[in-house]
C-alpha cells in the first residue's frame, strides 16, 4: 500500500469500499492456471469484455473501458483482506523460481512505469531526466534501464536522476536501478533553480507528484515532457491534469508541422498512441476560437475530418446521444471519440478533457492528442507554458500498464549476474505488517506514525504469508 491507498476518501467513488489495487494473491496448487507458479499478480482493470464495446472488442483498448471497474478503487473489493473474488482473465502468474514474493508486490506500479517509457518518444542517443525519485521515480529508472537492455535501438540513452539533497536512500537506489548520473538539488527554490540552471534532455519523466514538477520538467525538455503524476490541482491555468493522466492524452502545440507530421506519427513501442489508432481520416474536433486559425496545409489535407461548427457543450452532448460516436466510428475511428482535437485557450483545453460534471469522458479518444494553438498564448503568464509552445515541447500521459509485458522486462538478467533485475523491486519495501496491523500500516501511509524509515512501500500480509 501507499499514501494514496491511504487516501481513498478523495476519490469520487462511494464508501465503503475495501481497498487495494497493488495485489499478489495465492491460489490452491489443483489450479490450472498456477501449474507452473506459486503465486499471481492481479490486474486491477476489469473491463466488460463485451462484443459490442469498441474498447473491448478485438481488444481494441481495454484498459479505458468506460464500464470497467477497477480493483480496491472503484466498486470492486481490493486485497486489504484475506480472500477476494478475481476473474481468472485478470491473473497473472507469475513464473516459478523467478521474482521474490516482495519483489512481486510492486509488478502493477512497474507495469504503470513501464507503460509511461513505452508510450514516450524515446529515440536512439537520448538523454533522459526522470524528475522526483519516489517509487514512482525509481520505477521509471528500471523501467527506462529494462528497455535499453532489450531495445537495441535504446541501449545507448542515457538516465538522469533529479533527487532532493540528502535523500542518501534515494540516490543509492536511483543507482542501483540503472541511473547513470545523479544531480541532487537543494530544497530550496532558488537552490534547485541554480542546480539545474541551463541543463537540457530530450524527455523528462514528472513523477514528482508535485504541480511544480511539471513547471521545471517543462524548463529542462527540449522534446517531451511525460507527466506521471496525478495531483490534482491547477497548472498554467487548467485544472484537469488528472484526467488528462487518466485518459492518457497528449497536449501538443499546434504548428502546422505538428498538425500534419504528429497525426501521420507512427511510433510501434508506443500502442494506440494518437494515431497509431488510425490509418486515415482523422476526425478532428476544432474548438470554435480556434476555427479561423487553422494552418492551410490541414485545412486542405485529404485524409482529415474537421468539424468546426460544434461548441464544445454540443460535442459532448451529441456524442453522449451516441449519434455522433456512430458516425465517427463509421467513418473508421476505432472509439466513438474524436481522433484529436485543436484549441487555443487553457478554458478549452480543460472543456474538451472535462466537458461534464454528469460523466468523465473527454471529447478525445483515450490515447489521442490536444493540439493547442499559441495565438492566445499572451493570456497565459506563466513562463514555463509559453515555453513549451515556443519550443514546440509536446506533455504526453500514461497510465496503466500491461503485467505480462512488464514480466517480460523484470524476468531480465542483470548483466552477467544470475540475479533478475525484477528482484531490484524489493529493494523499495520498507515496512512490513499484518492485516491486523492495518491501522498502524494507514498512519505510516499517510505520515501521521513514524516506524523506522521513511515509507517508499508498505506490504501488508493478509494471509500470514511472510
Amino acid at each position: 500500500m501507499t499514501y494514496s491507498q491511504a487516501d481513498r476518501h478523495f476519490l469520487p467513488y462511494p464508501l465503503p469500499q475495501i481497498i487495494g489495487h497493488e495485489v499478489i494473491v495465492a491460489i490452491p496448487d489443483s489450479h490450472a492456471l498456477l501449474k507452473d507458479a506459486d503465486f499471481a499478480a492481479v490486474e486491477i482493470n476489469n473491463n466488460c469484455r463485451q462484443i459490442s464495446c469498441p474498447y473491448c472488442a478485438n481488444n481494441t483498448l481495454p484498459t479505458q473501458c468506460p464500464r470497467r471497474i477497477t480493483m480496491g478503487i472503484n466498486t470492486w473489493p481490493g486485497g486489504l483482506a484475506p480472500f477476494m473474488v478475481v476473474p481468472v482473465e485478470n491473473m497473472i502468474p507469475v513464473p516459478r523460481n523467478t521474482l521474490s514474493l516482495l519483489s512481486a508486490t510492486l509488478i502493477e506500479p512497474f507495469a504503470a512505469a513501464l507503460h509511461a517509457i513505452d508510450s514516450s518518444s524515446l529515440q536512439q542517443s537520448d538523454h533522459v531526466a526522470i524528475l522526483g525519485t519516489g517509487k514512482l521515480g525509481l520505477l521509471a529508472i528500471l523501467a527506462l534501464d529494462g528497455r535499453r537492455r532489450s531495445d537495441p535501438k535504446l541501449s545507448d540513452i542515457r538516465i538522469t536522476a533529479i533527487v532532493r539533497e540528502g535523500n542518501l536512500q534515494h540516490v543509492s537506489l536511483a543507482k542501483s536501478f540503472g541511473a547513470d548520473h545523479i544531480i541532487s538539488v537543494p530544497k530550496s527554490e532558488e537552490g534547485e533553480e541554480s542546480a539545474l540552471a541551463n541543463l537540457e534532455f530530450d524527455v523528462v519523466f514528472d513523477t514528482s507528484g508535485n504541480p511544480k514538477g511539471l513547471h521545471r520538467a517543462i524548463s529542462l525538455a527540449t522534446r517531451e515532457v511525460h507527466l506521471k503524476s496525478t495531483h490534482g490541482q491547477p497548472v498554467f491555468g487548467m485544472k484537469h491534469w488528472t484526467e488528462m493522466v487518466v485518459a492518457e492524452l497528449a497536449l501538443i502545440p499546434a504548428t502546422a508541422q505538428n498538425l500534419i507530421s504528429r497525426l501521420a506519427w507512427r511510433n510501434p513501442t508506443a500502442p494506440a498512441r494518437l494515431s497509431a489508432t488510425r490509418e486515415k481520416n482523422m476526425n478532428i474536433y476544432v474548438a470554435p476560437s480556434a476555427a479561423d486559425q487553422l494552418p492551410t496545409e490541414l485545412l486542405n489535407h485529404s485524409e482529415y475530418t474537421l468539424y468546426t461548427d460544434l461548441s464544445i457543450a454540443e460535442a459532448d452532448a451529441a456524442l453522449e446521444s451516441g449519434t455522433l460516436g456512430e458516425h465517427l466510428l463509421s467513418l473508421g475511428s476505432r472509439l466513438p471519440r474524436f481522433d484529436a482535437a485543436i484549441v487555443s485557450s487553457p478554458e478549452d483545453v480543460d472543456a474538451v478533457v472535462f466537458p461534464s460534471q454528469f460523466h468523465d469522458k473527454s471529447l478525445v479518444a483515450p490515447r489521442g492528442a490536444i493540439f493547442y494553438l499559441s495565438a492566445d498564448s499572451s493570456r497565459i503568464n506563466e513562463n514555463a507554458m509559453e515555453l513549451l509552445l515556443q519550443n514546440g515541447t509536446i506533455i504526453s500521459t500514461s497510465r496503466c500498464g500491461d503485467f505480462k509485458r512488464a514480466l517480460q522486462i523484470l524476468l531480465q538478467r542483470d548483466g552477467d549476474k544470475a540475479e533478475l533485475i525484477g528482484n531490484k523491486l524489493q529493494q523499495l519495501v520498507t515496512h512490513r505488517y499484518s492485516l491486523s496491523d492495518l491501522p498502524l500500516a494507514m498512519e505510516v501511509a499517510r505520515g501521521n506514525r513514524v516506524d523506522g524509515n521513511k515509507p517508499v512501500k508498505i506490504v501488508v500480509d493478509c494471509a500470514n504469508v511472510f
